[in-house]
C-alpha cells in the first residue's frame, strides 16, 4: 500500500490517496520430485506427480488449489488443472518432498525434502498430451511447463520445470551437463 498526500486535492482541501498493489509471488515447481530429469511418456495412463516447493518466503498453505493451472510456457495448446480423484476432490496433498532449486531454464536437481511443507498435486497423462500436443514431439524433446496460480490473499504466482519424452538414449542429451547437485 502506498499513501500520497494532497492527491486529487482541491486547493485548500486536506486530502489524499492510497493505493494498493499486489504482486507476483516467484514460486519453484519440482515435477517427478527427487528424480532428473522428468521423462513424460505421452501414451500413459497414468499422472504425473508436481509439487510446488515451499519455502521461507513460500508458504504452500496459502495457495488457493483452486487457481491452480499449467501449461506450456511456449504457449502451445491448452492449459489444465490438477486430476481429481474419484471423489471428485483433487489430487492434492502437503508434504516435505521437493528443494527449490535455484537454477534456470531446465536445471535440476535430486534432492528430496528440505524440511518446509510442499504442496503436491497430480496432472493426468493424457490429459497433459492432449491439451500440450505432446505425441507431435520426437523422442528426446524437452518441454518447459508453467504452473500459474494465486495464494488466497490474490497474490499469483509461476513456477517453471521441464519435462522430457522418453525413447531413445537423446532421453537426457538436452539436459547433460546440467548440475543435478543444486
Amino acid at each position: 500500500m502506498v499513501g500520497a498526500r494532497n492527491a486529487d486535492c482541491v486547493a485548500g482541501g486536506l486530502c489524499g490517496a492510497a493505493y494498493v498493489f499486489s504482486c507476483a509471488t516467484d514460486a519453484h515447481m519440482d515435477i517427478k520430485p527427487g528424480g532428473c530429469p522428468n521423462p513424460v511418456n505421452p501414451k500413459s495412463n497414468g499422472v504425473v506427480p508436481v509439487a510446488l516447493a515451499g519455502s521461507d518466503v513460500f508458504d504452500v498453505n496459502d495457495v488457493d488449489v483452486s487457481s491452480l493451472v499449467l501449461g506450456r510456457s511456449d504457449g502451445v495448446g491448452s492449459q489444465i488443472t490438477p486430476a481429481t480423484k474419484n471423489n471428485g476432490r483433487l489430487h492434492a496433498s502437503i508434504e516435505d518432498v521437493a528443494t527449490p532449486l535455484e537454477g534456470t531454464d531446465c536445471d535440476c536437481h535430486e534432492r528430496g525434502g528440505d524440511g518446509i511443507d510442499d504442496l503436491m498435486i497430480k496432472f493426468s497423462t493424457p490429459e497433459m498430451s492432449r491439451a500440450f500436443e505432446l505425441d507431435a514431439l520426437r523422442p528426446g524433446s524437452t518441454v518447459e511447463l508453467v504452473l500459474r496460480g494465486s495464494l488466497q490473499d490474490g497474490t499469483t504466482f509461476v513456477a517453471t520445470d521441464c519435462i522430457v519424452i522418453p525413447g531413445t538414449d537423446r532421453d537426457s542429451s538436452s539436459l547433460r551437463g546440467k548440475d543435478k547437485s543444486k
